[in-house]
């Protein structure tokens, strides 16, 4: 069996496995169940190469989605932890992203933003559509926070009714409390091409697009937004835009490198 150099760092809580090397699509989702197998608390798996010499760098997801988590993680594996900025290509959007790191132990990541704010969609009392580039979010507002088993079975009903398990790379449901100290998220994400459902720990895709539903909400046009995460830990989301559209969406937080092998 082929041995593979890999990373596995916490951005936040949601445990990523980074493999060095593009593999082919065939290989992703064997790659992928076999890491979640091995390593229970691996929640998504991402492939990436980069060229010192040019300074570039790609990142694919194991089910072709964007992940802003593992886009922050990339970035703190180039930039060996230390201040800096990359500019970085990644599945589920074709435009250039910058991430990289302001402060030790944190990383930051732009988002693929759509720049109409008709991304942003009421569908139903306290329900929202929220669409970003490579991946899509229902925001549901809740009261108190859910079980962990219901937060998933309702999460998955949510993505059957509205009809996203089928027609996005990757989609999920955030379940959303808030009260004048926090906003606390609950991620449910579900991709489609690999076929797997998680409870997230964290969630910076969740995070851009409840900082996004917030900033609609308060008709703010630049604010950041401090979202807790399951993992109890806070990744921030600045969302900037005018009155006509969308002009950034950066999430940033803590990271953590648990492992490398070489």
């Amino acid at each position: 069996m082929k041995k593979y150099e890999f990373s596995i760092i916490r951005p936040g809580g949601n445990d990523t496995l980074l493999i060095k090397g593009i593999v082919k699509k065939s290989l992703r989702k064997p790659l992928n169940n076999l890491a979640i197998s091995l390593l229970p608390n691996i929640e998504q798996v991402g492939f990436y190469e980069y060229d010192q010499k040019s300074d570039t760098a790609r990142l694919e997801m194991a089910g072709g989605e964007f992940c802003g988590n593992a886009l922050r993680s990339l970035a703190y594996i180039i930039l060996n932890g230390k201040v800096g900025e990359k500019k970085l290509k990644a599945s589920g959007t074709n435009i250039l992203l910058k991430a990289g790191i302001k402060k030790d132990k944190t990383a930051y990541a732009q988002m693929p933003i759509f720049k109409n704010l008709n991304c942003v969609k009421k569908v139903s009392n306290n329900l929202w559509l929220i669409n970003l580039k490579g991946i899509s979010f229902l925001i549901k507002r809740v009261y108190k926070k859910l079980p962990k088993k219901c937060a998933k079975s309702y999460g998955k009903e949510l993505l059957q009714k509205f009809d996203l398990l089928n027609t996005k790379p990757a989609s999920g449901v955030i379940f959303v409390t808030t009260n004048n100290l926090n906003i606390e998220i609950q991620p449910i994400v579900w991709v489609k091409q690999i076929e797997t459902l998680f409870y997230e720990t964290a969630c910076a895709s969740g995070t851009a697009a409840t900082g996004l539903w917030k900033s609609i909400q308060k008709n703010d046009l630049e604010q950041t937004f401090k979202v807790l995460q399951p993992s109890g830990q806070i990744i921030s989301v600045y969302v900037k835009r005018n009155r006509k559209k969308l002009t950034d969406v950066i999430i940033d937080g803590p990271i953590k490198v648990i492992k490398q092998k070489n």
